[in-house]
């Protein structure tokens, strides 16, 4: 059989998206701040859009049918230029703005009450620096002192190599500088700042008029290891001292903080400034969901620039330009508000699933996966998956990421859905009832939860969970 080049046709399907479609798409997968940004950006390139006074209408209903699909275009016929005046009369509000019985604003007492909370403290880094500046020598090992205080992680500790938060200033000075810095670091207050390994954490927490000062700091600097062993016999024989004295030291160390920075600065220097998209609120009956509007540009198709085309003195190259910056102004509009629709509704689902948990809190947190949701706004699951991204709730227990909403779960012997987090506190709850003396291993855990909850769960799934909760282990959590 010889190969040769032939042309030929065939008959085949594929689904291809229009430009509308894919704008719907990103704009539903924007953050607020996100899409502000991108509202912002085209109001300063399109002639046809305009911003609208914002007025004190909630949006608080989600629609009856779902409004946003993957396979749904642009509704409105933007085919010629004669469709411009009909379209932009039909709409003259801003787009997706749903009037409500209670005419009130969404979230306006929330909002207002951030606006007037008082603003953020000192970070830890802030704080720590006032200190070194009041330190004799400070001056010329301020800058040295910035570098190592920046590096600071939010418990107070130094994670990265001294030489690798000093490395910007080895020109200027030698290693010798950098640890005569950073011992002035370690005595401000709290005790504990600097430390670059948990024995050395405690060890700057020793007081040196301590009787024991000598046995702590040298179990603290040799031993400590053998401290989270449980070698209880091997540090008595080497530290010359008794068991009651080791006992003694232990419950004396246990008052010590591993995490001196959170004192200061609870935060961590972690601060995230979110803008919540939905709001919820209990009327009477049920728990009502609401789109903030405030953080988002209300945008519209502008009158005057119609207008000046409408007069019919444009010649046929500005007619198709400003026809195309027409249809990409209704377009964004219509995206911006099938995504308001969108989002509603999903978080009315979501706040309707998740009433006990918005009644008790996480531990009746039931489980949830996004196809359900999917199902019932009659979309793709990556459209709910796209929609709940970023996206946040304003709630009377606090604001919550919408994807918390989602839990994946277990099943009781009884038949009742339990979700991770509601098992997670499960064990929690356990491992604090425990003895002192006799703390409960992972599988004694799972005979537990199975006797006072009905739940069966595997070892594995026990250990997990106590690992996510920062509990130790059952031979590190025996107290003497």
């Amino acid at each position: 059989m010889g190969l040769d080049f032939r042309l030929s046709q065939n008959l085949s399907q594929k689904q291809i998206l229009s430009p509308q479609i894919l704008q719907s798409v990103e704009l539903l997968q924007l953050s607020t701040t996100e899409l502000s940004q991108r509202i912002a950006e085209e109001l300063d390139t399109n002639e046809f859009l305009e911003m609208k006074v914002k007025e004190s209408v909630p949006e608080s209903t989600a629609p009856a049918d779902g409004a946003f699909g993957d396979g749904a275009a642009a509704t409105g016929d933007d085919s010629h230029v004669d469709g411009w005046e009909a379209s932009y009369t039909s709409d003259d509000r801003d787009f997706g703005t749903v009037p409500t019985a209670t005419g009130r604003d969404a979230g306006q007492d929330k909002i207002e009450a951030m606006n007037n909370a008082p603003g953020d403290g000192p970070t830890l880094a802030e704080t720590l620096l006032r200190q070194f500046d009041a330190l004799e020598g400070a001056a010329k090992l301020r800058p040295l002192a910035e570098q190592i205080l920046f590096n600071l992680d939010e418990k107070g500790w130094l994670r990265v190599p001294l030489e690798d938060a000093c490395a910007l200033l080895a020109d200027r000075f030698d290693s010798a500088d950098a640890e005569r810095a950073l011992r002035m670091i370690q005595s401000l207050e709290p005790k504990g700042i600097g430390a670059r390994t948990m024995a050395e954490c405690l060890i700057l927490q020793l007081d040196p008029a301590d009787s024991r000062f000598a046995t702590k700091k040298k179990l603290l600097s040799e031993h400590y290891k053998d401290m989270l062993d449980r070698k209880d016999g091997v540090i008595e024989r080497a530290l010359g001292i008794t068991s009651d004295e080791r006992k003694a030291i232990y419950r004396e160390l246990a008052h010590l903080n591993l995490r001196p920075g959170a004192s200061v600065d609870p935060d961590g220097g972690r601060r995230m400034y979110v803008n919540p998209d939905l709001s919820t609120e209990w009327d009477g009956e049920r728990y009502s969901v609401t789109l903030i509007n405030d953080w988002v540009p209300q945008i519209r198709i502008s009158r005057r620039a119609m207008e000046a085309l409408q007069r019919g003195d444009a010649d046929k190259d500005f007619e198709r330009y400003a026809r195309s910056k027409y249809e990409a102004a209704k377009a964004l509009v219509e995206a911006v508000k099938k995504r308001k629709q969108t989002l509603l509704h999903v978080g009315r689902i979501l706040v309707d699933h998740q009433k006990d948990f918005l009644d008790y809190g996480p531990a009746h947190l039931k489980p949830l996966r996004m196809q359900e949701v999917a199902e019932k706004v009659g979309v793709h699951t990556s459209t709910v998956s796209r929609a709940v991204s970023g996206k946040y709730i304003q709630t009377h227990r606090g604001m919550f990421p919408l994807k918390d909403f989602f839990a994946a779960g277990t099943t009781s012997v009884d038949g009742r859905s339990e979700s991770r987090e509601s098992v997670k506190l499960k064990v929690k709850d356990i491992i604090e009832r425990e003895g002192a003396g006799v703390p409960l291993s992972d599988d004694h855990i799972v005979q537990r939860l199975l006797a006072l909850h009905g739940i069966k769960v595997a070892r594995r799934t026990v250990t997990k969970y106590r690992k996510a909760l920062g509990i130790a282990a059952s031979r590190h959590r025996r107290s003497d």
